[in-house]
């Protein structure tokens, strides 16, 4: 499919922004339930292995909070500024979806409006995050729970 430079500018700027935020794990009575589920599927008879498999990868990876939480969790550093006149959880939120539906939909005559507008916010939006963790008071808020390893 043909990338328009509005999308691929803005993919790459979301990209950048994704790798920052850190995996956070789920709370343990969250995890002591995923890892029932995945113990009741290994010892069930009623699934072939390749069945069992695919269920257990899919519980593996509630394991760890969405990419979006996290990233709207990681985004509450930035408490100073707007984005589109947006605090930074819902611009984080917003342009999380205009990533999904650029990835998933493709280049819409509305979409590709629609990260025009919103790259040079996600520039800085990305910048200030960058800033944040070289700040003295960087610590994430909820960082005790970020995923291990």
């Amino acid at each position: 499919m043909f990338q328009t430079s509005d999308e691929a500018r803005f993919m790459v700027l979301m990209t950048a922004v994704e790798v920052l935020v850190p995996s956070r794990r789920r709370p343990e009575h969250l995890l002591v339930v995923i890892e029932s589920l995945l113990e009741d599927i290994s010892q069930s008879d009623s699934l072939a292995f390749a069945e069992a498999e695919t269920l257990a990868n899919g519980i593996r990876g509630l394991r760890n909070e969405s990419i979006r939480s996290s990233g709207r969790q990681f985004a509450s550093r930035l408490t100073a500024r707007s984005y589109l006149g947006r605090p930074a959880p819902e611009f984080w939120t917003y342009a999380y979806g205009l990533r999904s539906a650029a990835s998933h939909g493709g280049a819409t005559p509305t979409n590709v409006s629609k990260l025009r507008e919103a790259s040079p916010e996600l520039q800085w939006f990305l910048r200030d995050l960058i800033l944040s963790l070289s700040s003295p008071e960087a610590e994430e808020p909820g960082a005790e729970q970020q995923k291990e390893g």
